[in-house]
C-alpha cells in the first residue's frame, strides 16, 4: 500500500477508536480511497507518518468532497437502541447498579439485550465510572444509557460527554422540568449543552463529527413516577423527548397505593396511552422476564428485564435454597 494511502488508513483507525476494522470495511475503504483521493494530495500526512487530529484531518480533506463525505458517512452515530426504535421492535434492557465493567460486559453480551441502564441515581455508580462503563457496554453491542440523580444540566453534560447513547431523568414531574432537560442535551442553537466531546468514544465519534450528529441521535428518556407527572403527561410528551419510562414502584409509593392495584394500573395505562398517541417510545421498569413479557404485550416498547443485584441475589438464594441444614 502507498504510504499516503496508509496515512488515510491510520486516520480511519483513529476515527474508529483503534478497533480492528472488519475485512469488508477495509475492502470498501481501499476502493474508495484509491478512486477518490487526489494523486498529489499530501495534506493529511503528518511529520511522523501518522495523521492529524480528527477535526484537522477532515478539514484538510474538505477540498476533496467525495473523500470527506465517505468518511463522515461511515462515522454516523450508530446506536443499537435507536435502531430498535426505528424498527419498532421490542427493546429489552437491564439495570446496572454495580460499578463493574465485567458485570456490564456480561449483561451487554447477553442475547436480546439492546440497552443497559447505568444507574447513577440509586446504584453505587458515580461519574468516575461513566467512561469505562459506557465504552464496555457499547463495545459489547448494546446502548449505554445513564440515569443521573437529578435534572441538573451539569450532570447531563457529564453523562453525555462520557459517550452515553442517552440519558434517563428521574422524577420528571412537569413540562418545565422536561423542557430544561431536553435543552441540556442539545448543542446550540437547539439547546445549551457545552462543547467538549473529547471522550465520547462509546458514541462512535469525537469532537466535530460527534457534535454534528449528537442532537439528532442522543436518546432522552424521562421517568414518570409521580402523580404530578401523570396529571400532566399529555403536556410532557409534547416536549422533545424520545421516551417516557415509568418507575412503577416510585409511582405506587408517591400515589400511596399498591403496585398493580386499580389506581396504579389506571395511571400506568394513562401514561402508556398518552405516550403512544404522541408517537413517543413507552418504557417501563420490570424485575423479571414474566413482568417484561406482560408489559411488552400491553404495548410498551422499551422494557427492563432485571437488575444486576437482583439477579445475583436471586441466583444465590435459589441455589442455597436447595441445600439443607444451613
Amino acid at each position: 500500500m502507498h504510504s499516503s494511502h496508509l496515512s488515510y488508513l491510520i486516520a480511519l483507525c483513529v476515527l474508529c477508536h483503534s478497533r480492528i476494522l472488519r475485512p469488508t470495511v477495509f475492502s470498501v475503504f481501499k476502493t474508495q480511497i484509491a478512486g477518490l483521493r487526489p494523486k498529489n494530495d499530501r495534506s493529511c500526512e503528518s511529520r511522523n507518518g501518522t495523521t492529524a487530529h480528527i477535526d484537522t484531518f477532515i478539514h484538510s480533506c474538505s477540498h476533496s468532497p467525495p473523500v470527506s463525505s465517505f468518511l463522515l458517512s461511515i462515522m454516523a452515530l450508530n446506536f443499537p437502541l435507536r435502531q430498535k426504535f426505528a424498527a419498532q421492535a421490542r427493546a429489552a434492557g437491564a439495570w446496572l447498579t454495580l460499578p463493574s465493567t465485567a458485570i456490564a460486559r456480561t449483561i451487554a453480551l447477553t442475547k436480546g439485550v439492546s440497552w443497559v441502564l447505568i444507574d447513577a441515581e440509586h446504584g453505587l455508580i458515580t461519574d468516575h465510572h461513566f467512561f469505562d462503563l459506557t465504552n464496555i457496554i457499547s463495545a459489547s453491542g448494546a446502548s449505554p444509557l445513564i440515569r443521573i440523580p437529578a435534572d441538573e444540566p451539569w450532570m447531563i453534560k457529564r453523562a453525555l460527554d462520557s459517550g452515553a447513547h442517552g440519558i434517563m431523568i428521574p422524577m420528571a414531574n412537569s413540562p418545565e422540568i422536561v423542557r430544561k432537560v431536553v435543552e441540556a442535551t442539545k448543542y446550540p442553537p437547539a439547546g445549551i449543552r457545552g462543547y467538549g466531546p473529547m471522550f465520547t468514544h462509546a458514541a462512535g465519534a469525537l469532537n466535530a463529527t460527534y457534535k454534528a450528529a449528537a442532537n439528532d441521535n442522543i436518546i432522552v428518556a424521562v421517568q414518570i413516577e409521580h402523580p404530578d407527572a401523570v396529571e400532566k403527561i399529555e403536556e410532557i410528551v409534547k416536549e422533545g423527548i424520545d421516551a417516557t419510562f415509568i418507575g412503577p414502584y416510585d409511582l405506587a409509593v408517591s400515589m400511596g397505593v399498591e403496585v398493580g392495584g386499580p389506581e396504579h394500573s389506571a395511571a400506568v395505562a394513562k401514561i402508556l396511552d398518552a405516550t403512544k398517541k404522541a408517537g413517543k417510545i413507552a418504557g417501563i421498569f420490570c424485575l423479571t422476564g414474566e413482568q417484561a413479557e406482560k408489559r411488552f404485550a400491553e404495548g410498551f416498547d422499551m422494557v427492563s428485564v432485571t437488575t444486576d443485584i437482583d439477579t445475583l441475589y436471586d441466583g444465590f438464594a435459589a441455589a442455597l435454597g436447595k441445600v439443607s441444614k444451613l
